[in-house]
């Protein structure tokens, strides 16, 4: 009991302190997905450009992923962000939409589940990119659905010839892996990824 008590008191005063596996903790994961929830809300760069949020998004998804063992990290990342953003939508007028809190579920599950495929057969940088552009993507994929099925504006769609959106986001999302991945081993440099 008293173990449980001081791993518990641990994991709240440093909430990035490696879990019982000797990754980051699921507190520090949640944590992560929060401060993309705020990124995504305050950092406004007008770029005009579909998918630019996915160099932020992307580089905290992945850096939680390959720090953690647990096998839902992305998730739980997502979960924060969606959280987050959530919260900042009853009080904010910036967000206004829910459709951004399903983006990071989709997204954070779409990662750990090609995580889970394709870990450890490409290098790590690769691998993080092609994660990155693949969950990403699955963003203008599903509102090219909704914009198909339901004829639902969709702006992203309207703005841009019909492959930008998918072009953007798989380059962003890309970009955003492979900065995840430097800064995971930037933050272990004494363990593999």
């Amino acid at each position: 009991m008293t173990t449980t008590t001081k791993s518990w008191k641990k994991t709240l005063s440093n909430p990035f302190a490696p879990d019982a596996h000797g990754g980051i903790s699921t507190g520090g994961l949640f944590l992560l997905g929060v401060i993309a929830g705020l990124l995504h809300v305050h950092l406004r760069y007008p770029l005009n450009i579909s998918g630019h949020h996915g160099l932020e998004w992307m580089a905290l998804l992945l850096f939680g992923r390959l720090l953690s063992r647990q096998q839902g990290a992305a998730l739980a990342v997502a979960g924060g962000a969606a959280a987050s953003y959530l919260v900042q939508s009853a009080f904010l007028p910036l967000a206004h939409e829910v459709k951004p809190a399903f983006i990071f579920l989709l997204t954070g599950a779409s990662a750990d589940l090609l995580y889970r495929f394709t870990r450890g057969r490409l290098p790590v940088l690769i691998n993080a990119g092609l994660i990155g552009a693949l969950a990403f993507v699955t963003k203008p994929m599903v509102m090219y659905a909704l914009f198909i099925g339901t004829g639902m504006h969709v702006g992203m769609f309207i703005k841009h010839p019909i492959y930008l959106p998918f072009l953007s986001h798989l380059l962003f999302g890309a970009a955003g892996g492979i900065g995840g991945a430097l800064l995971a081993r930037a933050a272990m440099p004494n363990k593999r990824s």
